[in-house]
Formats: structure tokens, sequence, C-alpha cells
């Protein structure tokens, strides 16, 4: 058995078990078998008298037959559906049910009497296992020879069903696992027979255990065992003849036998299997708008990509009447005898322009806002597509990889990059409108149905473990009251182990060796209180902190004497961690000592300690060092949120990551099978040198590192190359799989850590759970700190609180009094008007403006002059007119920095009219703050946060005028403008009081993060520190090969020798120091930017050596650890405590919707009536049109126009670039027909519904549609040469699609997936706003900071800071992506490589700021990756909202059976949230929480339901 037995066996101890006592009065007493009717437990019992466990032997055969001939009885009566019901509990391979007690020992591995009711009549017989695992068998004879007590059958079942057959069983499996690796010898023939006589042996076995293929349980009739069969049925051909690729059909079900032959491995397959099933309609969504991106990606961009600047000499392009003539068809020029010369020079390679750097020539468009040529050049469309002609547009296949590329996010943004050069910088459009959009459908509705799957399977486990509770709370009572009844003495009860048992440390008497002296003793005595002390512990803690920092000061180049302090500091700190473990020992004894698992960590510790010391001058090991580490997760004793972390990661061996090893596994020699070879062969086809590049599948090491890289996302390129050397067919079918099931598998794992329901409770225990040492320490530290400080925490929050409510809200609450506080009997009555204007004005009662001692509120405030001008001001602020103009004014203000460019100085007026609007706006801004405080006065003025804001960037523009009078350059602090857009937008105002909540969570787990990002930093420190240098030659662009330059020294010996062109460089990410390796983890865990420095440690050799290919492999296994440690187990637990924080402030934020105002909740909470509802029409007056009528409304006209629909999706799929004449005049023939056939059909609909007909937006979208492709049709020439493509109007011909979603009803879930994303969209909009404001306001700062930075790396004339659309533009393809750390490298050059001198360079300043980089994108990544993150929780929560239970579904069409109770639908998913809110934020909650959380579910329920009744 697998290791997760071992966990089952174990949970299984920790079953409720009964007293010999009870259980013999439960299966003796027929009066407790009445009371445990109802649970289901009394008709699984053996009859009052007889015993449990039974030998099968042949009387019991003949007693099954007159069963059998009882049960057809039963069958004419139709009574035995009850038994079935009940038999569920019984099931083959789980153990038994508490109730049947422990089997003697005796019985394992016999063949027992049925022990099910239900299957008692079919002839069966179990068999229990180690563990009570029950096993059930047909009775008939097996191979019609075999009979049940037949030697021969009982010793194989013994044998099967043995703990060390299975073992056996399955280190052979792993053993031929690893012959699988080597290369074919006589050593692997030989062992292959061996493997194939223990196949075929396991496999007789289990046909003479249990029959071949007849019988309900027999040999065939498990699916697992096909597996088995598999194996056998290729296994014995491999012996005779030579397979080549298909060598792989015999390595799948071998590897795949591993799953099998573990009973954990195998249950968690069958449950990923049979949640396959809720994946069909998000998997149809998904391959139809991968399709339709396919498809409108070929309309837009056919042959786009081919265009490249080709070299035209003077004398070839003077002449330009030579140039043939262009194919509109084919998209080539024309190839005639006269133009032969000009073609062979357009189509030779050599002629094409070629970046430095980069394989493929430079891609150019004609149009105004594409790439241009370089002098001398022409953009023409000649030769292939890039990346060996694999990214193209030109027909539906490439244009669907591509599409699938965007959706995967894997190098996107270079596709992204060519397609805007070539087609024109206006299609990021279709970036933003079309890709971003559709890849975020699919993915945020793949993530709900991924969290609903988990979500439904937790539940159920739940509910059968409530369900086992349920029936030992009955057991006890039904024994309970039978006691009562006898009278007898309470001897007994249901004994369940303690869960909760902690270890006790203190010392007692008999814990004293009583050969110690008494000196010993009372020296123990005397230390303990010490030792024990919450001091002791914090001087522990100090070491601790201060050993940490002394680790992370290390760096390169280091002095001897600090070398020397640092070594000298960690001897020190050594001894002072072994004085502590003596003392423990001694206080605690050993036993004491280690019972407590921290203390073995302790002794870890100090061992690592010895050992480095020991070993200290052997060479080779000075990667032990690395150990020192362990000292700093000691804190974890102290830190509850790091010692979280680490139970997570704990958590994480599961079966699920077992069954994602076993897999990579698979993925890895198959892919060794199938490409190793044609790596070798083919090598040339992608290396110009015929060396096997970095990335591929030629030996083990390779393989298993790409399917990693694959499982990370990075696959287009490995694709690419596979492809080349090995063919497109193989290569896709084998990347896509792994891409598309690992994925899936990875999400799996992140979110049964995250939902698991058993894992969110031992984390609430662990968090619930608090050292009385840690408060005592905490105590100690508040206490130190607070010495000559008040304690103003609980005024600070209510300011929080405070500050985060809405002004208008809070103003209208403070100033509305009544009408009798100011009322006045002495003063004479006036006229009705000026009666309304006092109204008014006693409305708007203001409040002290400061504090009593202030001048201004001298005398009576209540009346005069300061009075009014104060309500005259505070009516101004609360008025509309001035909220929209202020809005205004703040719009304009940001519009304004869109001309702060690097070409400013180039315009001086354009310069001069800013400024002044800069000193207009400022004084705008200057004159609402005085009205402000006029009105709401000093105190509610700063009472809130976004005044406060406001105030601090007014505060900001000043300065930055009064310093620009003086000469100081400050128009960079103009970029803060954009912070006042937040406090504009409610929507914008609830996501941000949303995050504020949040806040403290995230700076909690921020500190974990950036705690195990330092320890991976020192370890990075530690093993990279000077490793990163190479001698690099700057004329050739190369780097000297370790034969040439071996070292620093050599390099320099070249310096000397006046090589001017030969420099000693440092990478630009690195570790030599912890704030390098900082910025090198956070490109690490963001960008692809880690494969440089992949690179640059598997080429390292040592501290200034020069480096060489690969020559440390193996330091590859660092870059994995900080992958899964410090990337993915950091993201869950980031979730997982913002989530937490989310439900804890939830009720404040609108309940189950998030991040939506009150309108927008009442929009979400309505719109699935309005989703829902039918369109219908009243039946028209005539005879004539009431046929008509019945024609346009019948079900066979619809389908007629879904296929007519599906008939011009394919005509728009069949278009490609290379199709000829004859295909494109059938195409447009069609496409004319089709015209035809729904202009009819509008006819048809306008004649039946009149102008009811419009009333529906899926017409008005076929009317819109139609009309355009008729206009289409004649201007077509005409507005493509003065308006725009016109492959924009006929991508509009897929606007019919959604017509699909009305009329099948099997689409019915799919409409409830896209109900929840609709649901949503008011979060979406709220989120997205944020986020664009974010994107904006970072391409302003970055237009200001980087404008001048010179082209390098990822920065080029398309992506830079120059202009704010080219930064704007900048940030949108850069922010969802992973190639900002080319932008970050660019801000990293540093002179020589970049000249800081204004006067000598082409602009100015093209050396970048490492520090404001690092700074710019340290803040930009996290909050957008945070802003997204949100996206996709808004989605996922709505769509839970959405959901439709599985029992409440109606299989007739909404449209047609008329409109579905909304309120029953949330009625029904009332349990879903209320699971959601237990599973998701994983802590135990009180019981007025979760009540709240149900009202809150339960009163939308009832508004909703209440809507629908309307």
């Amino acid at each position: 058995m697998a290791c997760s037995d071992c966990c089952g066996r174990a949970a299984e101890s920790r079953e409720p078990r009964l007293s010999p006592e009870q259980l013999s009065r439960l299966l003796g007493d027929a009066q407790v078998r009445e009371d445990l009717q109802e649970v289901g437990v009394a008709s699984l019992l053996p009859p009052v008298g007889t015993t449990v466990f039974r030998r099968f032997t042949m009387k019991s055969m003949q007693e099954v037959k007159q069963q059998q001939e009882a049960k057809r009885q039963m069958d004419k009566q139709g009574d035995d559906g009850h038994l079935h019901r009940l038999g569920a509990q019984l099931r083959e391979g789980e153990p038994l049910p508490f109730f049947y007690g422990a089997p003697p020992p005796e019985l394992l591995y016999t063949p027992l009497e049925e022990l099910d009711p239900s299957y008692q009549s079919q002839k069966t017989f179990v068999v229990l296992s180690r563990g009570d695992i029950l096993h059930r068998f047909d009775a008939d004879s097996s191979l019609y020879l075999l009979s049940p007590v037949n030697r021969l059958r009982t010793l194989s079942i013994k044998i099967l069903l043995s703990p060390w057959f299975q073992w056996f069983v399955l280190v052979t499996l792993l053993l031929n696992c690893l012959f699988m690796t080597l290369t074919d010898s006589l050593l692997t023939g030989v062992m292959e027979c061996v493997f194939l006589a223990i196949y075929s042996a396991e496999a007789l076995l289990r046909v003479l255990s249990r029959g071949f293929c007849l019988r309900p349980f027999s040999f065939l009739r498990d699916a697992w065992n096909w597996i088995d069969l598999l194996v056998l049925c290729t296994a014995f051909p491999s012996l005779f003849l030579d397979l080549g690729k298909c060598q792989v059909l015999v390595i799948i079900p071998r590897v795949l036998k591993i799953f099998s032959a573990s009973p954990g491995l195998r249950r968690t397959v069958e449950a990923l299997l049979g949640s396959a099933r809720r994946f069909v309609h998000v998997s149809v969504v998904t391959v139809a708008v991968l399709c339709l991106l396919a498809i409108v990606s070929t309309q837009l961009f056919m042959g786009d990509l081919r265009n490249k600047c080709v070299w035209m000499p003077p004398g070839l392009s003077s002449n330009l009447t030579s140039i043939p003539s262009y194919d509109n068809n084919t998209g080539f020029y024309s190839n005639n005898n006269n133009h032969k010369e000009y073609y062979k020079h357009i189509t030779n390679p050599e002629n094409h322009y070629h970046r430095p750097g980069h394989l493929d020539p430079l891609l150019c468009g004609n149009l105004t806002t594409a790439g241009s040529c370089p002098d001398d050049f022409l953009c023409l469309r000649v030769g292939d597509n890039p990346n060996y002609g694999y990214t193209s547009y030109d027909s539906f296949f490439w244009s669907l990889l591509s599409a699938f590329r965007f959706l995967t996010q894997d190098y996107w943004e270079n596709l992204m990059q060519m397609t805007l050069r070539a087609a024109g910088a206006e299609y990021i459009l279709f970036l933003v409108l079309a890709v971003f959009p559709t890849c975020f459908l699919v993915l945020s509705l793949l993530l709900a149905v991924v969290v609903m799957v988990i979500v439904d399977q937790d539940k159920a486990a739940v509910d059968r473990k409530n369900l086992r509770e349920e029936q030992v709370q009955r057991i006890e009572e039904a024994l309970m009251r039978m006691k009562k009844k006898e009278e007898e003495k309470d001897v007994g009860g249901v004994v369940l182990p303690s869960e909760g048992s902690t270890v006790t440390v203190a010392m007692t008497e008999a814990d004293v060796d009583s050969t110690l002296s008494s000196h010993w003793q009372r020296l123990r005595l005397w230390l303990r209180p010490f030792v024990l002390s919450p001091l002791f512990d914090l001087g522990v803690i100090l070491c601790l902190v201060v050993n940490t920092v002394v680790m992370a000061m290390e760096h390169y180049p280091m002095t001897e004497q600090f070398e020397l302090v640092t070594s000298v500091l960690h001897l020190v700190f050594s001894f002072i961690f072994v004085v502590e473990m003596l003392l423990r020992m001694s206080v605690l004894g050993l036993r004491g000592f280690f019972q407590v698992s921290w203390h073995i960590l302790d002794f870890l510790v100090v061992i690592s300690f010895l050992l480095e010391l020991s070993l200290a001058d052997v060479s080779g090991l000075s990667m032990l060092r690395c150990l020192r580490l362990l000292r700093m997760f000691r804190l974890a004793r102290w830190w509850p949120s790091l010692q979280l972390f680490l139970q997570v990661v704990w958590s994480s061996a599961q079966s699920l990551a077992l069954v994602l090893l076993v897999l990579v596994f698979l993925w890895t020699v198959v892919g060794l099978r199938l490409f190793g070879t044609d790596y070798v062969t083919n090598v040339c086809r992608i290396a110009p040198d015929c060396e096997l590049p970095r990335w591929h599948m030629a030996d083990l090491s390779h393989a298993v590192m790409l399917v990693f890289r694959v499982l990370y996302g990075e696959w287009i390129e490995t694709l690419w190359d596979c492809t080349a050397v090995s063919g497109p067919g193989t290569c896709v079918a084998y990347f896509i799989p792994i891409l598309v099931i690992g994925k899936l598998l990875v999400l799996f794992l992140f979110l049964n850590l995250l939902l698991n329901s058993t894992t969110n409770e031992k984390l609430a225990a662990l968090e619930g759970k608090t050292d009385p040492r840690i408060s005592k320490v905490t105590q100690i530290c508040r206490r130190a700190g607070q010495t000559h400080q008040p304690d103003h925490r609980t005024e600070r929050h209510e300011e929080e609180n405070l500050s985060m409510t809405p002004m208008i809200s809070e103003s209208a609450q403070v100033h509305k009094v009544t009408e009798s506080t100011d009322e006045d009997p002495k003063k004479p009555p006036t006229d009705p008007g000026q009666n309304r204007d006092e109204e008014n004005h006693k409305e708007l009662i203001v409040e002290d403006c400061c504090c009593s001692f202030c001048p201004l509120q001298d005398g009576d405030t209540s009346r005069g002059s300061w009075s009014d001008f104060r309500r005259i001001c505070l009516l101004i602020v609360e008025n509309r007119v001035f909220k929209g103009f202020m809005l205004f004014i703040i719009l304009l203000s940001c519009m304004a920095l869109v001309f702060e460019d690097v070409h400013l100085e180039d315009s001086q007026v354009l310069s001069l009219v800013l400024d002044w609007a800069d000193l207009v706006f400022t004084l705008v801004f200057l004159v609402e703050m005085v009205l402000k405080w006029s009105g709401f006065g000093f105190r509610k003025y700063f009472s809130d946060v976004c005044c406060w804001l406001d105030f601090l960037v007014l505060d900001v523009s000043l300065l930055a005028l009064v310093l620009e009078a003086a000469g100081v350059y400050c128009r960079p602090l103009r970029a803060l403008r954009t912070l006042r857009t937040l406090s504009r937008f409610q929507g914008v105002r609830v996501v941000l009081r949303c995050l504020w909540a949040a806040l403290p969570s995230l700076v909690d787990v921020q500190l974990v993060v950036l705690f195990v990002w330092l320890a991976f930093g020192i370890l990075g420190v530690n093993l990279f520190a000077g490793k990163f240098f190479y001698c690099f030659n700057e004329t050739s662009q190369e780097i000297f090969i370790p034969d040439a330059v071996n070292n620093r020294s050599d390099c320099s010996a070249l310096i000397d020798a006046q090589f001017s062109e030969v420099r000693w460089k440092r990478t630009l990410l690195h570790f030599d120091n912890i704030h390098a390796g900082y910025v090198s983890m956070l490109i690490l865990g963001t960008s692809r930017g880690l494969f440089d420095l992949l690179y640059a440690a598997t080429d390292s050799r040592g501290v200034d050596l020069q480096p060489a290919f690969e020559h440390s492999l193996y330091m590859s296994l660092y870059f994995l650890g900080f992958m899964i440690f410090g990337g993915f187990f950091s993201f869950q637990l980031f979730i997982r405590v913002f989530l937490r924080a989310l439900q804890q402030h939830g009720p404040q934020f609108g309940g189950k919707h998030l991040f939506m105002t009150e309108k927008q909740q009442i929009y979400s909470e309505g719109f699935k009536k309005r989703f829902s509802r039918p369109w219908s029409c009243l039946p028209p007056q005539g005879a004539c049109r009431s046929r008509v009528l019945a024609v346009a409304s019948s079900r066979w006209l619809e389908a007629f126009m879904m296929a007519v629909i599906f008939l011009d999706v394919v005509l728009l799929g069949i278009d490609s670039l290379d199709v000829s004449e004859l295909t494109y005049a059938v195409l447009y023939f069609f496409h004319f027909a089709l015209i035809l056939v729904f202009l009819l059909e509008f006819l048809l609909k306008i004649t039946a519904f009149g102008r009811r007909y419009f009333r529906s937006a899926l017409n008005v979208v076929d009317v819109t549609v139609l009309v355009l492709c008729i206009i289409n049709l004649f201007v077509s020439d005409l507005m493509e040469k003065y308006f725009l493509r016109v492959h924009i109007l006929v991508v509009l011909r897929l606007a019919r699609l959604v017509r699909v979603l009305r009329f099948c009803s099997a689409t019915r879930r799919i409409r409830t997936l896209f109900l929840g994303f609709v649901m949503s969209l008011p979060a979406l909009a709220n989120i997205g706003v944020l986020l664009f404001i974010l994107t904006f306001s970072f391409s302003v700062v970055g237009m200001f900071a980087f404008g001048h930075t010179r082209p390098a790396f990822s920065v080029d004339d398309q992506l830079n800071f120059q202009t704010f659309w080219s930064s704007l533009t900048t940030m949108t393809l850069v922010a969802p992506s992973t190639s900002w750390s080319g932008l970050l490298l660019a801000f990293m050059d540093s002179p020589p490589d970049c000249d800081p001198d204004p006067l000598r360079a082409e602009v100015r300043g093209e050396c970048g700021s490492p520090v404001a980089g690092v700074l710019f994108f340290a803040s930009y990544i996290p909050l957008f990756i945070l802003l997204v993150v949100l996206l996709f929780i808004a989605v996922v929560l709505e769509s839970f909202n959405a959901r439709i239970p599985e029992d409440s579904e109606n299989p007739q069409d909404p449209q047609v059976s008329g409109q579905p109770d909304s309120g029953a639908l949330l009625k029904g998913h009332e349990e879903d949230a209320a699971v959601v809110l237990q599973r998701v934020f994983g802590k135990h909650q009180q019981q007025a929480e979760v009540g709240g959380a149900s009202e809150v579910v339960g009163g939308a329920s009832q508004s909703v339901g209440g809507a629908s009744e309307m």
C-alpha cells in the first residue's frame, strides 16, 4: 500500500468504537434494534443471537441460493428498494462501519458471508483485509473451476490482499519506472522479462480469485484491471518487435498502474474523473471562445505577420514601375518572368533587416501607426511567418494556437507586440476589448467550476462525517435508554480518543533519575523557573533575530575583517543555541525535551552546527553553511503567521500532489521516448551551431526541466523547437494535454488546500490555540514599548472607522435637525417663501469648525454672518453641480498630464499652457478645500481619509509651485493629481474600503512572505555570490569560452593588454547581496526573467570564474524550490488570509455581494428575473398574420436558423491566406446566399411581430449585423480605402451566435455560468475603474521617470515611456504578462553601458535609475495582481449566488416554459453559500457570525423572491 493508506489507517484508528459490552448489547438486544430503525443501522446487522462474521462454506452457498429465490419473489412485489439504499454503507474498498466491531484476526483474508442484506441474495461473499477494509467477490466458481472454498482460490485471495504483496507490486512498479529512464542494454532487457513475469503473475491471481468477465465482481468488470490487461497486451509485442516511438504505449499503462496499486491514489483519481462531467459545459464555452478569437484574428490580421523590412538598393528602388503587382487573394507579389530578379531579391533572407540578437526579421506595416523600417528599407509582404512559421494568423488552425496562447498568457505580449507592429497601434483596442474580456471570462468561469466541484466534494465528505456522528449519538441514546429501563449501573459508554492532547513538560519527581545526586536535582529545580520563563524565550527570540540579521549582512565582496566578524558571531550564536538546548534538556529531561516538536527542530539546528564545525576543513562541503537557515524558522514557534505557513506546506503532502508527481514522471518518460532521438538528429534545425539548446528532451534531466517549464506556463517556445525537430502533430498532442491537465491539477491542489474543511479545521485550531508563553512575551514587549507612550489604539481605530464612511452620508446625518430645534416663538411671521428659505437653512445646521477656543467661535455661532457663511459653503459643497464641476476639473487635470511627455521641451507654447493650467487647477482645488473647511469644519474635514488625500495632494501642488518659482524642476509631482479620482467614484470607494479593512491581515502575511524570501535570499547569497560575473567582448557581443578565459585574472590580463572591447561584467540580476537578492526573487516570482537567472546559475563555475554552458545544472533545484515554497505556497497563504479578512468584514460591504454599492446590489439581485424573462408578444389579428406568427415562432425555423448561423461561422473559419480563387468565389457565393436567408427571416418576423420585434435585444443584433453585411457587399472597397478595414465588418457576423444560448435547452448550465458572470459585472466595473486609475497613474509616473531611457532589452520604439500613448500601451501589454523584467533591466543600465551626459547623448538622461525602476515595479506589480485577484473573487462568489441546484433543474427551456422562480433558486443555493463561508475562509466562526451570514443570504433570497412575485 502507499503512504496514503497509512494516513487512511491512522484516520480509521480515530473512528468511534463501541466497547465490548455496548457491542454485545447492540447485537443481542432486539429492543435496541427497533430504536435504530430510522438511522439505517439495524437492517445492516445480523439477526439477533447470531454472530456477525461467519465463514463462507458450502452451507452458506445453499443459503445464498435460497435467498436468491426469495429475492425473485420480492422483485415481483417491489420491496427491495429500501435494502439497496441502505447497502450504500458497505461499499467495496471502504472500511467497515464502527458498529460491526473489530473482526477476529483469524478471520482476516478469509471468505466470509455477505454482511450487506442487499447483496446476500446475489451470490457474493466478502473478505476483510487489514484495516477492516471490505472486499467483495462473486460466489460462483471462478473460471467455472474454482469454488469459493477451493484452496487455490482462497490462497490467491490471501496473496492478492496481503499488504506484503501490495508493497511488492508497488516496489516493482517503482523499479520498472527507474529502468524506464535508462538506455536500452542487456540489463534492461533481462529486467523487462522479470517485470513482465511479475505482472503476469499478478493478473493471474486476480483472474483466479475473481473470475474473468461474466460476473459483476470479475476481473474485467473493474476498470482499473483494464490497465493490467493493457500492460500485458503491450508488453509481449515489445519483446519481439522494435516499436520505435510506439514504445510509449508500453510505458503509459505501467506508470498509470501506480494509481491502481495505491488505494489512496485510486480514490483521488476516481474523484477527479467523477468531477470531469462538471467541466463539460465550461469546456464547450472555452472551445467556442477560442474558435471565435481564432476566426476574428484570422479576419483581422491574415498575412500581416509576413511583413518584413526588405533592403532596396538605389538602383532597384528608383524605378517603382518595376515592382510586381500585389495579389489580394494570396497576399504575395506576383512572380512572373518580367520580375524574377526583383522577386529573387525580396525573398532572399539576407536582404531582410534583422535586429541584433533576433533570429526573425523585423516586422513592419504600411499604416501610419504601424512599425516603420530603417532608411533604405521597404516594408513588403514576403517570406514566411516568425518563429519557424508557426506564429501566424494565415489559417484557422494557427490562429487557434495563437488564441490558446492568449488564453494561457505564455509570451503573449510578444505576439501582441508583433501584431501591433504589423497591423497598427490602434489594434490595441482588440487586446483590451476582445482578448482581455474573453480570456478573463473563460478563466473566471473555469475557476468558479473548480471551486464548486471542490466545495461539493468537501460537502459530501462532511455529510458522511455528520452521518457517522449522528449514528454514534443515536446508538448511545438507545443504549442509555435500555440501561435506564433495566436499572443497571453506568459502566460504559462510547469511547472517543482524545484529539487535542497536549504534551506536559512540567517536571515531576518521577521524571528525575533516581541515580542523580541531590546537587544535580537542586540545580535542575533552580534552573527550571529560568528556562521556562518568558524572559528566556524573549532572549532566544532576540538571538534568532540578530543571527538572521547577521546572515543577511553577508555580501560579495567582503573584507577579511568583516568576514572574520561574521564568522565569530556565527560561532557565538551557535554556542548560545547549544547552551539553550542543554539547559532545556537538563530541565525537561530527554523524554520531555523530545515530546515537544519544536525542540526537535532545535536539536537539528545544533546537530547541523556540530556537523558543519567538524567538516569545516573538508573541501566540497561548503554547502553545509546553508543549514544555518534552519535557525530562522525557529521563530515560527513564537510567530503564528509563520507557523501557519509551515502548516500549509505540511498539509500539502496529500494524494493529489502525488498524482501530479506521477503524471510529471509519465510526461517526462513519454517525452524522452518520443522526442529524444529527434532532438539529437535534427538539432541543426533549431540551433545554428548544431549544439543542443538549453531546453530539449534528449536526456532525463532536461526532460524533467522542460515538463516543469510547461507546468509553469512557459510552453510555446519549447513547442516551436519540438515542432521544428519532430513535426507539429505529435508535439501539439504532447504539449497541450500536459498544459491543460497539469494546470488543472495544480489549480485543484491550490484550491483543495484552500477549501478543504479538514485542513481548515486543523489550521483554525492552530490559529485559535495560543501558547501562553507567546502571550507573556508579547505583554513584555508591549510594556517595554509603552513605558513613555500612551495607548491611543482605540481612538485611532475609531478614527479609521469614521474615516472610511462616505462624507455625504455623514454630513447629512450630522447636520439634519428637526424644525422645532431652531424655532423662535418671539419671531414675527414672514412670507411663505422666506419660511422655505429658513427651512433649507435649518436642515444645514453646521457643527463646530474646529475646537472650543477657536476665535471664530466666539459669540453666538448659531446666528450671525459666520454661521450663514458656513451654511452657504456647505450648501455649495453638497450641491451636485459643484460635485460634477469638481469631477470635471479633476478629469481635466488628469488629461493635461497626457501632454507631459519627452517632446514637451520642443513646444514652448504647450509647456506654457500646461504651466498656467496647473496654476488654475491648483487654485480651484484650493478654493474647494477652503469651502470644505468652512462648511464641514476642520474636525469634520480631517476625519475623512479622502479629504486627507485631497489635502496632501494640494499641499504637494502648492509646494511644487513655490519650488518651480525658485527654479527647481518639480513637474513629476503633478502625477499625484490622479489620486484625487479615487474618492470621486462610489464604487471605487467600496473597493478601497474592502482593501483597507483587509490591510492589517495583508501586512502580516506580507511580512511572512518577505521572511520566506529572506531565507531564500540568504541561501542565494551563499550559493551564487560572486559567481554571476563573466568576461565579455563588446565588439562581437560574445562571451569568452572558459578555454580562452578561465577566470577574472585572465580577463584582467586582456584588459591590461589594452583590449578596450573586453570587460569583466556582472549580470544585472544577481545574488551578491540581500538587496539584489530581493530584486531577483521578485522577478523569479512574477516575471519570465527567471530564465536569465536560471541560465546564469546553471552556467556558474565558482567565484570569479568564467561561466561554462550548463556546468552546474543541479543549481536549477534552487529555483524549483523557490517557485514551490516562495511562490506557490506564499501565494496560497496570501489568498487564504485575504479571503478570511474579506469574510470577516463582509457584512459591512454588502454581505454576499462584495465590491458593490447598494444600487449595484439591487441590480445584481434582480438580474435573475430579467435574465430568464421570456420574450413574448400579443397575438396578431387576422388569420394570415397568425399563420405567419406560427411559422416565425416555430422551433423548426429557429433550428434551421441555428444551422445557418453555424454554417456562416464555418465559412469564416475556412477562409485563409492561401485560399484559391475558386474557393474564394465559392465562399463569396455562400455568403451572399446566407445574407438572403437572414433577410427573408427578418421580413418574416417583422411581418409577424410588427414593432414588438425590436423589443428583443437579440433581434436588434440580428438586424444590425444584417444591415452591415448588406452595406459591406456594395461599398466594401470604398470603406477599406477611406474608413476602416472591411474585415472588421465581417467579424460582426459572429454576433449572431448569442442566439444559441436562447434556443438550445442543453445550454441551461452554460446560461447559469454566464448569469454568475453577468451578476458580477457591477463589481468588475468598480474594480476595473480602480485598475484603470492604477494603470493610468503609473503610466504618467513612468513617463516622467523613464521617458529618456535608451532602447535596450524590452524598451524599443514600440514599448517605451516617451509619450503617454506609448507609456499606456507599454503598461497595458506588460502588466498582465510576465515580461516586465525586460523593462526593469533597461532601467538598471549604468555607465559605461549608457551615457548619462545629456550633451553627448541623443536624448537627455538615457541611463535609467535602478532604484526608481525597482520601486516602480515593486509597487505596481503587487497592486495589479491584488486587483486581478479581486476580479476573480468577485466572479467566483457571484457564480455561487447564481448557482442553480441539481434537483431544481427544469428540463424544459425557460424561453418556452416561462420564467423560473428566482427566490426558489436562491433558497436552494443558501446552503452552498454557507458552505463557501465555512470552507473558503478556514476559520471557526461563532454561531452568531454564521447566523448573520445566513440571514444576509436569506434576506437576499426573500427580496428576490418578492421581486419575482411582483
